[in-house]
Order: structure tokens, then C-alpha cells, then sequence
């Protein structure tokens, strides 16, 4: 069922099982899930159908630091980040090695589990992306040509797969038509609202961008408003705590988290038919 923000009657009350914050890929996968397993979600956007000029003001803020690009590398609308993935790529996609759950040397934090606990959710997560699961690499074009480097260990074979640019924006009339699923457009949440105790979520305060305000409750919540907004809603909710919702180790919004890119070598090819994979 979809809704928009600026229409819904002003201090309505929604209600459903699980309520999402986000729809953008993590948002609108986890919210077709759970409508699969018979749960009603409803899952509020903060942009329109499309991401539109007028939301890049949004995005915008300051950062310290490398000068992420916060308005170019993030979208605003149903399908999210994912808006902004140009045609000609699309997705890039690559399974994590084992070696990233190895604790770093440089600090005591890694992740809280090994890579074969993710083995089992890998077929799913290339289905909702069209791409197929079973994949040989070294089958594939280049793969018999023999390595000019020697190194300990021998050479390994990393491929990233590729999958269609509007991947997530083609499931809008889907998510539009999904019975338990209430899609609210133009809806961005302006305050956590915690319980007596504070020890949960009771409800969400939210705001149309035509000031239209209304409440959403649930029985569960989930923010999947990305690395950014995520922090953004936390922080700002401060009705019952001063430096924002989770936030009493000062740490909500902090450890932000990029690829490490750097220039380490300069290859050459001996030819060009290296380049011809007709």
C-alpha cells in the first residue's frame, strides 16, 4: 500500500509489527522479507517516488577530514543510494575473504564472527540482486593466462560481479501493491521516541515536507537510513537522553568507515590481445 506524507490526516497514528526507516536497499529488502513471512512493515522514506534535485539539500552537512562528497555519493527516494548508481556499472559486488574477519594489528576490534557464518545468506543476497549464485571464475576469459608475478602462496582469483543499475528502483509498483507492506513517501523522521523506562522504541515522530506531522508505533524498529543518517536520527533524538538515543558511551556517529584506496602498482600488458575477449 503506498502513502504520502503530505496527504496522510495531520497527528494520525500508524501502526504495524515492524517499522523501517529507509527505503533504500538493506530498508526495502529486509521489508519484502518479512512481508514474505506474513509480518506488516511499514516503511517510511524520507524522499519521493525518484531522487529529485530538491533533495540534495538534505544530504548535505561537513565533514572532517578527507572530503567525502555527502550530497554525490548518497540518494534520497524509494531505492535510496541505489539512485545513484550510473547505468554503465550498476552494482559491484564481490563476497567479503576470510581474511577481513581477522582482528587488525593496528586495533583491537574485528568483526564478531568468522566468514562461514555468512556462507549460508550468500545465494539469497544474489538473488534479490538477479545475479546467479554459482559462478566459476576460473572459467572465465584471462584466467588461463599465466601470472608474470610469483609470489608466496601463489596467485588468487578475485572477480567482482555486476548487477542492473535500477535493480531496487524497478520494485516500486511491487513494494506500491505488497498488502502488509505500507510504503510512506515524502516521511522523514524527526524524533525516537523511548518508553517510560527508556529501556526501547515506542514510537517515531515524522514530519512531510509540507510540515504535516503524524506518529508512527510498532513492535519492533529498524533504521536503515545508511552510515550517515542512521547517526543523524540517533543523535538528534535527545528527548530523553541529552546526547541522543544509545548514545551513553559518546560513540553514535564516530569510527566512520571507507575503502582504503592507494596506487601500489602500474601493469603493462605485453599485447593487445590480452584485451580481445570476443
Amino acid at each position: 500500500m503506498l502513502a504520502d506524507g503530505k496527504l496522510l490526516p495531520c497527528g494520525a497514528r500508524l501502526r504495524s509489527d515492524v517499522v523501517i526507516v529507509g527505503a533504500g536497499p538493506a530498508g526495502l529488502t529486509l521489508a519484502s522479507s518479512l512481508a514474505e513471512a506474513g509480518w506488516h512493515v511499514t516503511l517510511l522514506e524520507a524522499g519521493g517516488r525518484r531522487h529529485g534535485p530538491g533533495d540534495d539539500g538534505a544530504l548535505a552537512g561537513e565533514t572532517v577530514g578527507e572530503q567525502f562528497p555527502l550530497v554525490s555519493s548518497r540518494g534520497r527516494g524509494f531505492a535510496g543510494s541505489s539512485n545513484r548508481w550510473a547505468p554503465g556499472t550498476g552494482l559491484r559486488v564481490r563476497p567479503f575473504d576470510a581474511c577481513d574477519f581477522t582482528p587488525s594489528p593496528l586495533r583491537d576490534v574485528s568483526w564478531p564472527f568468522e566468514r562461514s557464518t555468512l556462507e549460508r545468506y550468500y545465494t539469497r543476497a544474489f538473488e534479490l540482486i538477479s545475479v546467479p549464485a554459482e559462478f566459476r571464475p576460473e572459467r572465465q576469459f584471462g584466467a588461463r593466462y599465466p601470472t608474470p608475478l610469483t609470489w608466496p602462496g601463489g596467485p588468487e582469483l578475485a572477480v567482482f560481479r555486476f548487477a542492473a543499475h535500477d535493480v531496487f528502483q524497478s520494485r516500486f509498483d511491487a513494494v506500491a501493491r505488497a498488502r502488509n507492506i505500507q510504503l510512506v513517501l515524502d516521511a522523514t523522521v524527526v524524533g525516537i521516541e523511548l518508553t517510560q523506562d527508556a529501556d526501547s522504541v515506542q514510537e517515531l515522530r515524522v514530519v512531510a515536507s509540507n510540515g504535516n506531522s503524524f506518529v508512527v508505533e510498532g513492535r519492533f524498529f529498524v533504521l536503515a537510513g545508511g552510515g550517515i543518517e542512521n547517526p543523524r536520527m540517533l543523535l538528534e533524538s535527545r528527548g530523553r537522553y541529552g546526547n541522543g538515543v544509545g548514545n551513553e558511551h559518546d560513540n553514535v556517529g564516530r569510527y566512520f568507515m571507507d575503502h582504503i584506496a592507494f596506487d601500489c602498482a602500474v601493469l603493462e600488458p605485453v599485447g593487445e590481445e590480452l584485451f580481445d575477449a570476443r
